[in-house]
């Protein structure tokens, strides 16, 4: 018995290892395949491995599985920001081949006359930057862009690149998507919406100062001769993060277990009337007993908002269906 068990440690010794495995195997035969080892990037192999890491994981939902991967590969902060900056990256390299970022520039030339050329740059360096989560990939998309406005009217190039720099600097401190961002607001345990406002506030009255700065210096210089046709389809990528972002949801639970057994980011709730009164989206997952049928009654209706969605993955009892009906029949 004693060999069947120590057999069955080391197959789980080497399944435990086959990550690893299978992040060498990538990384070599894609190599080879390709006759250049610098051709397959080292973050290509990582992701793979990794999604391969969680997939093999037992017993636990994805996110459990994403943080037990986090914490056995190293701090699981700072794997969080690599896996983050991979993506963002990923969704950035993607969206300068589809072309996003030509169109995203040729539509503010479009909207702006060329005395605002300095700010229309600035403006899509912002909104690409918010988007994508990375000051160096909008730099590195942008500049030379910038360059080419430059040349074609006759501005000069390291004022044109300053500008992409700036605005790519100002986006990146906002982004939702942004690594930084992400583990700041998860290590301090706060909302990222909080974060943004927080930071709106000291970066824009700044933003809107250098803005009215690149109209002045921007006064002189001639709107190209011929701007691109916009491909308004090719800008929805980052229009999709932007609202994505914008309508993300601060999720709160009402449970008995403690707070720190709570998976991040769910709250915990003070108690029933206080979620149902802020809450926008109610879901039920409780079971039926004594304590919860009727859970969700005419008392409890009044508490909530009057658009408020009501979900109910449990039993029907737990729901009062006359007053339901009856709070559905008054317009709630």
């Amino acid at each position: 018995m004693r060999l069947k068990i120590e057999d069955l440690s080391n197959k789980k010794g080497l399944f435990a290892l086959s990550p690893l495995f299978v992040f060498i195997l990538v990384y070599l035969v894609g190599s080879l395949i390709a006759g250049d080892f610098y051709k397959i990037p080292l973050t290509v192999a990582f992701l793979i491995a990794s999604i391969y890491a969680i997939a093999i994981s037992e017993g636990a939902t994805l996110v459990g599985r994403i943080q037990h991967f986090t914490r056995g590969a190293s701090t699981s902060n700072l794997i969080l920001m690599l896996w983050i900056f991979v993506m963002a990256g990923a969704f950035a390299a993607s969206a300068k081949e589809m072309g996003s970022i030509d169109s995203t520039v040729n539509l503010t030339l479009s909207l702006l006359p060329g005395n605002m050329i300095l700010a229309g740059l600035f403006i899509a360096a912002c909104f690409i930057s918010i988007s994508i989560g990375t000051s160096v990939g909008t730099i590195v998309a942008l500049t030379p862009i910038a360059a080419g406005l430059a040349s074609s009217t006759g501005a000069n190039t390291a004022l044109l690149t300053a500008v992409v720099v700036g605005g790519a600097f100002f986006g990146d401190n906002l982004s939702f998507i942004s690594d930084t961002t992400i583990v700041a607001t998860q290590t301090q345990h706060c909302r990222m919406s909080d974060k943004f406002r927080v930071n709106l506030y000291l970066t824009l009255p700044a933003a809107i100062l250098i803005l009215m700065v690149y109209i002045f210096m921007g006064a002189n210089i001639q709107s190209p001769a011929e701007v691109p046709e916009v491909e308004y389809v090719k800008v929805l990528p980052y229009l999709v993060v932007l609202v994505s972002a914008a309508f993300g949801m601060n999720v709160k639970a009402l449970t008995s277990k403690p707070a720190e057994a709570l998976p991040h980011p769910i709250e915990k709730a003070a108690d029933l009337n206080e979620l149902l009164a802020t809450a926008d989206v109610v879901t039920l997952h409780c079971p039926l007993t004594s304590d919860t049928r009727h859970l969700i009654n005419a008392e409890t209706i009044k508490l909530m908002k009057p658009t408020a969605i009501l979900i109910n993955t449990g039993r029907g009892p737990l729901v009062d269906d006359n007053d339901l009906a009856e709070a559905l029949s008054k317009g709630r």
